[in-house]
C-alpha cells in the first residue's frame, strides 16, 4: 500500500509507513523490491548491507546484535528484523515500525521510550504517598462534625490508590497502555478527595496530586512505547 503522505510503498497489512511513520490506509498496492542497502536499526538511515558499523551513529552489527544479519554473506532481499519497541517482525529497511510506530531515525532508538517507565514510577510514588494520607483520614472518627468528609475520603483512597499502583506497574512494564492509563486516573481522583476533606490527609494529597498528574500525562503520551 502507498503512503498518503510521502508516497513510499509498504507491504499490505502494515499500520504505519516504514519511511515517514504516517498512519496507513488499507489499499492493495504493490510494494517495491529491496535495494542493496538497509536501514540502521539504531538511527534508521540507509547503510550498506554488509557494513559492520553504521557510518552515521556507529551502531555495531555483530553476531547476535539486535537486527543484525545472520552472516555477512546474507542478502537484503527477503530479510526482516524485530522492532526494538514492540518486538514484532518488520521490513529490514523500515525507518519506522509499521505496527507500533517506533521511529528508528532517532539516534539511540533502542534506548528511546522512557516516558512510560518514568510515568509509572511517579504514579507508584504518588499513590504510595497518597495512601498514607488515606489511612490517616480513614481512621478519623465520624463524631467530629468539623471534618465530615475525612473518613469517607480516606476509605475511597484505600481503594483508588492501590488501583493506581497497579496502573503504574503496567506502565513500567510497558504493557496494556489503555489499562495503565485508566488505572492512573484513580490516583488523581483520590488525591482531590483528600484535599476536599481538609483533614490531615491533605498534607500527603497535594504532592500525590502533583506527581499523579505528571505520571498520568507521561503515560498518556507514551502509547507507542507499550507492547500491547
Amino acid at each position: 500500500m502507498k503512503c498518503p503522505k510521502c508516497g513510499a510503498d509498504n507491504a499490505d497489512g502494515k499500520l504505519f509507513c516504514g519511511d515517514c511513520g504516517s498512519e496507513l490506509k488499507k489499499s492493495p498496492i504493490k510494494t517495491t523490491e529491496s535495494s542493496g542497502t538497509r536501514g540502521c536499526v539504531s538511527c534508521g538511515r540507509p547503510i550498506d548491507w554488509n557494513a559492520k558499523f553504521c557510518k552515521y551513529c556507529g551502531h555495531a552489527y555483530e553476531e547476535g546484535a539486535t537486527g543484525a544479519p545472520k552472516s555477512d554473506n546474507s542478502s537484503a532481499e527477503g530479510q526482516d528484523r524485530n522492532c526494538v519497541g514492540c518486538g514484532r517482525t518488520i521490513d529490514w529497511d523500515a525507518n519506522v515500525c509499521q505496527y507500533c510506530g517506533h521511529d528508528f531515525r532517532v539516534s539511540g532508538g533502542a534506548n528511546k521510550g522512557r516516558g512510560a517507565s518514568t510515568g509509572g514510577i511517579l504514579l507508584i510514588i504518588a499513590s504510595s504517598v497518597g495512601l498514607i494520607g488515606a489511612i490517616i483520614n480513614s481512621i478519623h472518627s465520624f463524631s467530629s462534625w468539623y471534618y465530615p468528609f475525612a473518613q469517607p475520603s480516606g476509605a475511597l483512597g484505600l481503594i483508588l490508590f492501590p488501583m493506581a499502583i497497579i496502573g503504574g506497574a503496567f506502565a513500567i512494564a510497558k504493557r496494556h497502555w489503555m489499562v495503565s492509563l485508566l488505572l492512573s486516573i484513580p490516583a488523581v481522583i483520590a488525591s482531590i478527595l483528600l484535599i476536599i476533606s481538609m483533614y490531615i490527609g491533605i498534607l500527603f494529597a497535594i504532592p500525590a496530586l502533583i506527581m499523579g498528574i505528571i505520571g498520568l500525562i507521561l503515560i498518556a503520551v507514551s502509547s507507542k512505547q507499550f507492547k500491547q
